[in-house]
Parts: C-alpha cells; sequence; structure tokens
C-alpha cells in the first residue's frame, strides 16, 4: 500500500467513525453510502490493510447501530 493509498485509507476511516454523531438518520445513512462506496473505489485501486479494513467495517457497523 503506498504513501498516498494509506493517507486516503486513513482519510477515509476517520470520516466513517465520525458518522455515528450525526444525528439526522436520512443525514447518516447518505453520508455513509457515500464513504462505503469511496472506500470500495480504494479497495478497487489498492491493496488495504487488513487492520484498516476491520476498524473501517467496524465503524460502518457502528453507524448502522447508531441509525
Amino acid at each position: 500500500m503506498s504513501a498516498e493509498d494509506r493517507s486516503r485509507a486513513l482519510d477515509l476511516l476517520a470520516r466513517a467513525e465520525a458518522l455515528v454523531t450525526i444525528a439526522d438518520p436520512e443525514e447518516a445513512t447518505a453520508a455513509l453510502s457515500a464513504t462505503r462506496l469511496n472506500w470500495a473505489e480504494l479497495q478497487a485501486d489498492a491493496e488495504v490493510d487488513e487492520a484498516l479494513s476491520q476498524r473501517f467495517d467496524a465503524a460502518s457497523d457502528a453507524v448502522r447501530e447508531a441509525i
């Protein structure tokens, strides 16, 4: 994983982890969908570290539970 891809992954991870603070369920759902799409695009371009993928999945699960 290149430094640029790692930086992109960490940015998306931070966005995903911040989504639990969105109070409006529709807004949170839309933001999660957009973030997950960006994550999928990253995974298509680069092999993402497993630890980062697990953190992203956990953040996504947390957002879905909060909704």
